[in-house]
């Protein structure tokens, strides 16, 4: 059994929906851990995630992994844990390393994106709308988490 207790720091209306900073006792014993939760958003970007990096962190790489769940291309499947962190915008272009400009792709859909003719649009919301050298569109959502 596991205790979870607030860090004085955290605001009491955070900490009652379940954010802030919180210590992480385990029953009998053993290392304990102070951990920071906070939404995420669907809201457009705040860019609180940016960094000046060419790489994405830690937390931008897994924000943009649970937001995705999987390679972007509507046709790919494979998990996002397994794919590279792309810029929609090159970064050598001044795109933004953050949510609003990045998402996962598989090495070969990043590779196809780049080809001629290939256009990736991520909009504000998080779609990504890839749109093939004919002129054929298709939209990605981000993954839909249950509310309840």
């Amino acid at each position: 059994m596991l205790t979870f207790t607030p860090v004085p720091a955290a605001g009491r209306r955070e900490t009652e929906a379940g954010y802030g900073t919180w210590l992480i006792e385990p029953a009998g014993g053993g290392q304990a851990l102070i951990v920071s939760l906070r939404p995420v958003s669907t809201d457009p970007c705040d860019h609180r995630m940016q960094t000046a990096a060419h790489d994405p962190g830690r937390e931008l790489r897994e924000v943009t992994n649970l937001r995705y769940h999987a390679c972007t291309n509507p046709v790919c499947r494979r998990p996002a844990a397994h794919c590279d962190w792309e810029h929609n915008i090159p970064y050598e272009a001044g795109g933004r390393t953050c949510l609003c400009n990045g998402n996962p792709e598989c090495r070969f859909d990043h590779r196809l994106k780049q080809s001629k003719g290939w256009t990736v649009r991520q909009y504000p919301d998080g779609r990504i709308e890839w749109t093939t050298p004919t002129g054929r569109s298709a939209v990605t959502e981000p993954h839909q988490y249950p509310t309840d």
